[in-house]
């Protein structure tokens, strides 16, 4: 006796696995880049005032650390503080110019102002931070300073101000 199978089921499942089997399985996942994520503001939990007394304190020795001396004090407004120029070298900048026939290289002045803005929040305190930068021009015949121009702020800046806050917070 003789089974009789069909083969239309068989032909129809083979379809089926070979149509699932060539579609890739998409991740319910974004893929991870290997970047620093700086901010320009955050919350803290700590009140206002307290966070205010700490910026100050930030701000005032990023002003003692200024090499030549800053020229300003540190300022303030009803729910803003800031600095005027800082100066500093700047670490990865430089310029490459011919002095008599040689090559000569020399590391660009860098000057910022730095500036935080606190305002209360039902968690404690936003605070913004505001960095300007300037580095100082050469010129590539002498070699003698011409003045400073705009750039962009490196974001590091930011993290810099933030974890300096932070230590001057638990500090108190």
């Amino acid at each position: 006796m003789r089974t009789k199978i069909s083969i239309v089921p068989i032909i129809a499942a083979t379809f089926l696995l070979s149509s699932c089997a060539s579609q890739a399985p998409k991740p319910k996942y974004m893929d991870e880049k290997n970047e620093a994520k700086y901010s320009k503001s955050r919350t803290l939990a700590e009140p206002p005032e307290k966070v205010l007394r700490a910026a100050r304190n930030v701000l005032d020795e990023l002003t003692k650390e200024s090499e030549p001396q800053a020229p300003d004090a540190v300022k303030s407004e009803d729910d803003a503080i800031f600095t005027g120029w800082v100066y500093g070298q700047a670490k990865d900048k430089y310029v490459q110019y011919d002095y008599n026939g040689t090559p000569r290289r020399k590391q660009l002045a860098l000057r910022r102002t730095y500036g935080f803005t606190v305002n209360p929040t039902l968690a404690g305190s936003q605070v913004a931070m505001k960095v300007e930068e300037e580095l100082q021009e050469i010129d590539l015949k002498s070699g003698e300073p011409k003045g400073w121009k705009r750039v962009e702020t490196d974001p590091a800046a930011y993290d810099l101000l933030l974890r300096r806050l932070r230590e001057q917070i638990r500090a108190q």
